[in-house]
């Protein structure tokens, strides 16, 4: 995860990230293996980075001198700053607190309103954990309004080119699903919109678990609304047709 000192100071969660002086280390140990391996898979190098509004020109001036260097970005949101609220983590466990103190529809409002910000920003190419205020468990309270603003938020990254993250880092927490839910997962599918698979990882064993049952869970839903299933690879798209038997 890129360095997030750029966030407001009660927001700046060290342990989430890297520090910038390891930054550059990351990327040099990546580039010595995919040179190593080279023969033998495909290294794809980026970093995870936050987004919070009126932040991007501070990213972007540390960030950006990187970018010849990387692949990707992942855009994900885990700070969100709510009226008469300090700024506050929408994973961390104290949400659970937030969710009775202001409800869960504010929080998820305001979440989805950073997100679709981030896409437009035009920055990023892959969208992560997309419903990360659920981590702890708790679902959606007005259920119609939440969907809305997810909705909106799918058709800013349709029209924004981005692809989705399905991060399978939420099976070992609390909430057990990947981030995002099947129902999100269904809406993504039928849009056409790109997807990637990612582990987000905090342990070893736990890189890939379950991508080949998500892998045929995506490709029977493309199947089911006769589309084709969209793999993003940031230079180009790998396209699985609705056909393809497993």
């Amino acid at each position: 995860h890129f360095p997030m000192f750029f966030l407001p100071a009660e927001a700046n969660i060290a342990q989430y990230a890297m520090d910038m002086t390891s930054f550059p280390e990351y990327l040099t140990q990546c580039e010595f293996l995919r040179k190593k391996y080279q023969d033998q898979i495909v290294i794809k190098i980026g970093s995870e980075v936050d987004y919070f509004p009126g932040t991007l020109t501070i990213l972007q001036e540390h960030l950006t001198p990187f970018l010849p260097r990387m692949d990707y970005l992942i855009g994900s949101i885990h700070v969100i700053h709510l009226d008469g609220c300090i700024s506050f983590p929408v994973d961390g466990p104290d949400i659970l607190n937030k969710f009775k103190e202001v409800g869960e529809e504010p929080i998820y409002n305001e979440y989805y309103r950073s997100t679709i910000e981030m896409v437009q920003s035009g920055y990023y190419n892959i969208v992560g954990h997309c419903d990360l205020p659920k981590k702890f468990g708790t679902y959606y309270g007005n259920l119609e309004s939440i969907r809305k603003i997810q909705m909106k938020f799918l058709d800013a990254v349709k029209e924004n080119g981005m692809a989705i993250e399905i991060n399978h880092s939420g099976l070992f927490l609390p909430v057990k699903e990947q981030y995002p839910s099947d129902s999100l997962i269904r809406e993504i599918i039928r849009r056409e919109i790109p997807i990637t698979f990612g582990s987000d990882a905090h342990r070893p064993k736990n890189v890939g678990m379950a991508f080949d049952e998500t892998f045929s869970k995506c490709l029977n839903i493309a199947q089911e609304f006769d589309v084709d299933l969209i793999l993003a690879e940031f230079s180009h798209r790998i396209l699985i047709p609705h056909t393809f038997s497993q």
